[in-house]
């Protein structure tokens, strides 16, 4: 992995970039990341694909694949990322596009981002989904202009989800915010 984060830094088009990948290793983002796979692992579940919306650099990807094995999917809309995430992680498929455009039907659907998803949008995915396990990350960090999607409590998360069958709902403290986690159908 150390070998792979080198030449993903090395690629990188200037220190902005640079910037981005090492943030998304930062104690908040690793910390996210580890807690939905404690979750995920707590519940039976055998995917036979994993779809990761709005996966960045592949992180959340990864864990999916540390604990699933099976095929998994990271879609973003930066080219970019999907780029610097084939670097890093060879076993993950990467696509460019939109997330709900290009979602693939899968058995278990995941994103911890969804602070900056269209609610309607993801609503209307969960909906015509039917069958298919999400497992979802928002929080209450309403001061960065990208996230459109923010709720204040676990439960305005839930509210604003159309899930029938809850398999987990739980909240992380972070220093300065709550990151809210749903796993449901």
């Amino acid at each position: 992995m150390i070998e792979n984060l080198i030449t993903a830094l090395e690629a990188a088009e200037n220190c902005d970039e640079m910037k981005s990948i090492v943030n998304s290793f930062n104690k908040n983002q690793t910390a996210c990341k580890n807690w939905m796979k404690e979750e995920l692992a707590k519940l039976d579940l055998k995917p036979k694909t994993v779809f990761v919306a709005g996966g960045w650099f592949g992180n959340a990807a990864a864990v999916c694949k540390e604990i699933f094995d099976c095929r998994v999917t990271s879609v973003d809309l930066n080219p970019r990322t999907v780029f610097i995430g084939r670097l890093l992680y060879d076993n993950i498929r990467f696509e460019e596009g939109d997330c709900f455009e290009e979602y693939e039907k899968a058995d278990l659907f995941v994103s911890t981002s969804v602070e900056h998803f269209d609610n309607d949008k993801l609503s209307e995915l969960i909906k015509n989904s039917r069958g298919t396990v999400f497992c979802l990350q928002s929080n209450n960090y309403f001061e960065i202009d990208e996230h459109i999607n923010c709720t204040e409590t676990l439960e305005d998360f839930i509210d604003s989800l159309p899930l029938v069958d809850i398999m987990f709902a739980g909240e992380l403290e972070r220093e300065k915010y709550t990151r809210f986690m749903v796993i449901g159908k």
